[in-house]
């Protein structure tokens, strides 16, 4: 059984429409032994490299040549990246043979995928996948973000793989919620079922847990890469009379992650071109500094390129300055980062139209085509930042020098930062959502790998620092109150708690469902739980503290012990054996006692005359007589002893009468 993986980057384009070039990805020899491999794997030069590592079971495991098992060109995957035969493509199995023993293997990036990249998973027949990866920000993919596209078998027809033996129609299912790819209900070994995604948002690991369901599962995992080709031109738009040169002009390509991809210089010509860039939206190419006595014409240095149906095109233009030029350069005071969009107004000084532009992304900016004169350069900060002194600046343009006037720079001081780490028992605590409010103003960050968060140039003034989103299963403290001035606030921390639970049997000769057991702790807290038809109970949700764990036994039984303790801390323990024994109570009878036979009714008894038994008084020496406790009274049986006497004399006389007479 095969589990064909092939991670490639495509664009949102037709198949019909053609494309630069396809790259199945080089593996390096896989190092390790069973239940510990490892290795590394690159696409193309222009995206991330990849390594992995693999608790795989040994045993035909291993880069492979491609020469039997490959992608044909008429899959959805071949239409978009083309055939795979002879491509290389990695080996690996379960952990074990065993439906219990799934094998992890995790592709880490050496930075985030740009968006718009593909993985398929093949050959799921007898087997399943589970599919996670970690976002850009650190946060687990949804099932969306996973970008499950179908599923297709690449033994479905000819030309087909060697290793199919005959056709195949067997495709496997996708569960979304459970990020979960599985072959046929049989659980039967077919060849070429398989499911291919498209993830919407970059990652930076991808991880396949693989499971046995029957047999002797192998899958195979392939890279690839769809490219493009970006070019363009800087050309001179200056006005008659001069000139820019346009060689050497550094040329900066960004993906839509924001990472460098790529670096040129253009031609004399002022030409440059790019090629085999992972196919993809969110592209920027930036031009860098161009010659001193030219500026570049146009509202930006920077310009955005979509490659992911076709070749890209990003063109500039420069023109020479027009004298007399004023030139400077704004920049963050204490680490001299450029800052672009930062308005700077030229006055002229005794009156005139004030000139307003914004600084390009180095942070430059220009005034030229001025005359002579006197002039104010004012630099006006934007939000998080302010003015170190001075704010402004005098220029003196000549009269006959058109020299261009330069060095008119500008420092910002960057307002302070607010930072802090969110930890819990300990521990760092990844993606956790920190918000600061004040101001009027509402900022959200998240915690990195470490735990750390960072709100960067805060203005003075009074905040409201919280953790708005712990991850699942942590108990948040309360809100901070932050007071920002002139200097970074550092150390708004926050320790989470877990939250613990409490749980057992409550058994006697069995199980016994249907108790009560009541959890209380600090602050008045109080929760019951019923046991089940197995008898166990289970209260959640408990934050630190100490909790009394009591059993009401159930009618009928009893307990030597009904009450414990256990003391949850921060990092939320999980008490799950406090179980209770309880005891059937059954009723014994008393054993009836035998009466014990007395004098009759009216005799001597001890020499003394013995009363009726409803009555009270002495029985021989001052004895009492028992009352009656409701037997019958004395009386009826002398009635009924009476009426016995006359019916038996009736009878007897009846007997003895003639025949006849009266």
């Amino acid at each position: 059984m095969l589990c064909l993986v092939a991670l490639v980057v495509l664009g949102l384009v037709p198949p019909a429409l053609a494309v630069a070039g396809q790259a199945y990805a080089s593996w390096e020899p896989m190092r390790g032994s069973a239940g510990d491999f490892a290795g590394n794997v690159q696409l193309s030069p222009r995206f991330p490299a990849a390594s992995y590592t693999s608790d795989s079971r040994g045993g035909q495991v291993g880069v492979q040549s491609g020469s039997s098992t490959w992608l044909p060109d008429w899959t959805p995957v071949g239409q978009r990246y083309g055939s795979s035969r002879g491509k290389s493509y990695l080996n690996l199995r379960p952990r074990a043979d065993r439906a219990d023993e799934p094998s992890t293997t995790t592709y880490t990036f050496d930075r985030a995928t740009p968006q718009g990249w593909t993985f398929v998973l093949g050959d799921v027949d007898a087997d399943a996948v589970r599919v996670s990866a970690l976002t850009e920000d650190g946060r687990e993919a949804s099932g969306t973000q996973l970008g499950f596209r179908g599923t297709f078998n690449y033994c479905g027809q000819n030309p087909r793989p060697s290793v199919c033996r005959t056709l195949q129609s067997d495709e496997p299912t996708w569960n979304g919620s459970a990020r979960t790819l599985t072959g046929n209900r049989a659980a039967a070994d077919t060849t070429g079922a398989s499911g291919w995604f498209e993830p919407t948002v970059p990652l930076r690991t991808l991880t396949f847990e693989y499971t046995r369901r029957s047999g002797f599962p192998v899958y195979q995992t392939w890279f690839a890469v769809r490219t493009q080709d970006l070019a363009g031109t800087v050309s001179d738009s200056s006005p008659a009379g001069s000139t820019c040169p346009l060689g050497g002009i550094e040329v900066e390509v960004r993906d839509g992650t924001g990472a460098v991809v790529a670096t040129t210089r253009t031609a004399d010509d002022g030409t440059y071109d790019v090629a085999g860039l992972p196919a993809g939206p969110g592209y920027a190419v930036a031009i860098g500094d161009v010659p001193q006595a030219c500026r570049i014409d146009g509202p930006s240095r920077r310009v955005g390129v979509d490659l992911s149906g076709a070749d890209g095109t990003a063109d500039f233009a420069v023109r020479a300055l027009v004298p007399a030029a004023i030139t400077g350069r704004v920049a963050e005071q204490g680490s001299g980062q450029e800052l672009a969009g930062v308005t700077v107004t030229l006055t002229p000084i005794g009156g005139g139209t004030p000139t307003v532009t914004t600084t390009a992304e180095d942070g430059t900016y220009v005034f030229d085509g001025n005359d002579p004169g006197d002039y104010t350069v004012s630099v006006s900060p934007p939000p998080g930042y302010t003015a170190a002194d001075p704010a402004s600046t005098v220029v003196l343009v000549p009269q006959g020098d058109d020299s261009p006037l330069n060095g008119n720079d500008f420092a910002l001081v960057p307002a302070p930062d607010v930072s802090g780490t969110v930890t819990a028992g300990g521990g760092p605590v990844a993606g956790a959502a920190v918000q600061l409010t004040g101001m009027g103003v509402t900022e959200r960050a998240v915690t990195d790998e470490n735990g750390a968060y960072r709100f960067e140039r805060v203005p003075a003034g009074g905040y409201t620092v919280r953790v708005s989103d712990p991850p699942p299963g942590y108990q948040v403290p309360g809100p901070q109150t932050v007071t920002v001035g002139r200097q970074d606030r550092a150390g708004v921390d926050f320790a989470l708690s877990r939250f613990g639970a409490v749980g057992g049997v409550v058994a006697g000769e069995g199980p016994v469902a249907g108790a009560t057991v009541t959890v209380t702790g600090p602050d008045g807290y109080r929760q019951s739980s019923r046991t089940d038809q197995q008898g166990r109970y289970f209260v959640d949700g408990l934050g630190a503290g100490t909790y009394a764990i009591r059993l009401t036994p159930p009618a009928g039984t009893t307990a030597a012990v009904t009450t414990r303790a256990v003391t949850v801390t921060d990092a939320g323990e999980v008490f799950d054996g406090e179980d209770f024994t309880v005891t059937w109570v059954r009723d014994t009878p008393s054993p009836t006692p035998t009466p014990t036979p007395g004098p009759a009714h009216g005799q001597r008894a001890g020499g003394a005359f013995l009363r009726s038994p409803r009555t009270s008084g002495t029985v021989g020496a001052g004895t009492v007589a028992l009352p009656d406790t409701g037997g019958p009274w004395s009386g009826w049986l002398w009635l009924g002893g009476g009426c016995l006497l006359v019916g038996t004399l009736v009878m007897r006389r009846a007997r003895l009468r003639p025949p006849g007479r009266p």
